[in-house]
């Protein structure tokens, strides 16, 4: 059984396997490790795991969710920018010096 967690534009926020509450009404989720603000959530609906296929797992934002449409692509959803660690930035940078020196040796033969 999975439980969809749904903002109140019906974008799909989070999905999880265990759901609880806590005393004030907020939807505790991930075997109650985390807390979700109630007043951002517009719906929990509860689905069988075969109706969640694994692309909306990895990526739950990615979808919006009605029970009459099912899901359907988030037409707001923007593919988060990938942070590059300053290892992966100095690599980089210097395979960027070592293509500019090659340039440059081969120009000047």
């Amino acid at each position: 059984m999975k439980y969809l967690i749904l903002s109140n534009d019906n974008v799909v926020m989070h999905i999880s396997s265990t759901l609880e509450y806590q005393e004030n009404g907020n939807p505790l989720i991930y075997d109650g490790t985390l807390a979700i603000n109630k007043y951002i959530v517009g719906n929990v609906v509860t689905l069988n795991d075969a109706e969640v296929s694994e692309d909306i797992l990895e990526n739950p934002e990615k979808y919006c969710y009605t029970e009459n449409g099912g899901f359907t692509l988030n037409p707001n959803y923007v593919e988060p920018v990938k942070e590059i660690s300053n290892v992966e930035l100095m690599e980089q940078i210097t395979d960027l010096q070592l293509a500019l020196a090659e340039l440059v040796e081969g120009g000047l033969e």
